[in-house]
């Protein structure tokens, strides 16, 4: 007992972050024969309580430093990249901060939060992670304290492609061939995919109800392939290779009213096109989905801060993984969002509405509900999309990503930028990184 009396308040922080595991802890301050007790909830909020003559300060320390220390296993993805998990606003005092979604345990208005702002890291060309093997600096990133920035000389750089956004191409793709060791998904999430998205061996031999789903261009469609063409934008016309697109119904920066701009009805397009091995025509396969979050409390305004998909092209950005527990194609590498308040309006930084963002803006569909023994179909975005591109019901996983899938593993692209995709699987295997697509989104109305 002499021993634990005279521990170090270090070995006394220690002991606390051993007693959390077990839920509830009663121990003698090692100062002032106080006692404190600590309790930790399943969701990582902690309390002190002490008796005894030091009251307040003691428990507050070791609270502090136990909170560090503490990594509960069923928020381990988002605690891992240096967030918290919660359902409250998420800013700082300057009143900064940006959640990801699909990172946390509970329903789906328990978001991963980042306070701060990862813009003076940015600006110096850095990179805010939680591994780092090369120069890095503190307190440049949102976030905890694990959270630093990455500035050069990092090992992972070395496996970068060297082209730039929108510089690629099926040539360029030597520089980063698809690796069995960029394949970070365990045997159990592949089997998840594999269990999950309809099979097709050939996306050019389509048969059954699939092939009546897919024609060519339309001509209230053909604006899509001429505006990426105008744009300078890439459009792979390698046999079997998919474009995938979306079109967004509303224009977020016009001068409509927010009540025009935001909706719960999946009212935007996906279009999904590719060529074929002895013509030059276009097939394309096209089905509503939302590329903007819902209306209402569920929806941004229930949210100080919104994440909302920025138009533009993200070349081999997504790659196949899973969205919490669902097949998904997972964002791996920068974005561009905009960050909308919960009035509709935009928050800016200087005058500037855009905003970089490295993962967690999935592109993935509504989990189906068992109803009676059929399924259910969402039909309300809702809280589905928090900046994430998305589709409702089964469709997405027989018909969207079956095609996808099909032609990102019959002709692989790896990410873009394999050391940015390492790091957002944040160690929890759910990643193919050598199986990539890119993703292109449109304003309909310019």
């Amino acid at each position: 007992m002499s021993k634990l009396l005279t521990m170090s308040t270090v070995l006394a922080v220690s002991l606390v972050a051993t007693l959390i595991s077990s839920g509830l802890a009663l121990r003698p301050d090692p100062e002032a024969g106080s006692s404190i007790e600590v309790t930790w909830s399943h969701r990582g909020e902690g309390r002190a309580i002490t008796s005894g003559n030091q009251t307040g300060a003691k428990a507050s320390a070791l609270m502090e430093a136990s909170e560090e220390l503490a990594v509960q296993a069923e928020d381990s993805e988002c605690t891992k990249l240096g967030g918290v998990c919660s359902t409250e606003a998420c800013e700082d005092s300057n009143g900064e901060g940006f959640t990801e979604s699909g990172l946390c345990n509970g329903g789906s208005d328990r978001v991963c939060c980042f306070k701060g702002n990862d813009k003076p890291c940015e600006d110096n060309g850095g990179t805010c992670t939680t591994s780092c093997s090369g120069r890095h600096e503190s307190g440049m990133c949102a976030g905890g304290s694990s959270r630093k920035c990455c500035i050069g000389g990092s090992k992972e750089s070395d496996d970068e492609t060297s082209a730039g956004p929108g510089e690629g191409d099926s040539e360029g793709e030597v520089d980063n061939p698809p690796s069995d060791a960029n394949n970070l998904l365990s045997e159990a999430n592949q089997n998840v995919l594999n269990a999950q998205v309809a099979h097709i061996d050939d996306i050019c031999e389509l048969s059954g109800e699939l092939e009546g789903k897919v024609s060519g261009w339309a001509a209230d469609d053909a604006w899509v392939l001429q505006k990426m063409q105008e744009k300078g934008y890439d459009v792979e016309t390698e046999p079997g290779v998919v474009n995938v697109v979306g079109a967004r119904e509303v224009n977020l920066a016009s001068n409509v009213p927010v009540s025009d701009k935001f909706t719960n009805k999946f009212r935007d397009h996906l279009y999904i096109f590719w060529k074929c091995s002895g013509d030059d025509e276009w097939r394309v396969y096209k089905t509503t989905m939302t590329t903007v979050p819902g209306a209402g409390s569920k929806g941004y305004a229930g949210r100080k801060l919104t994440s909302a998909f920025y138009p533009g092209q993200y070349k081999h950005a997504y790659c196949q993984g899973l969205h919490k527990s669902g097949a998904a194609m997972r964002h791996v590498n920068n974005v561009n969002q905009y960050l909308i308040l919960k009035n509709g309006h935009f928050h800016k930084n200087g005058n500037s509405k855009r905003f970089t963002k490295p993962y967690s803006l999935n592109f993935h569909g509504t989990r189906s509900k068992n109803c009676g023994g059929g399924v259910c179909e969402s039909t309300n975005v809702n809280n589905w999309s928090l900046g994430c591109q998305v589709m409702s019901g089964k469709k997405f996983f027989n018909e969207i990503l079956a095609l996808i899938y099909s032609s990102t593993t019959k002709s692989p692209r790896s990410a873009h930028d394999m050391a940015a995709c390492k790091r957002s699987d944040g160690g929890v295997k759910r990643t193919d990184c050598s199986r990539c697509m890119t993703y292109t989104m449109l304003n309909k109305e310019d």
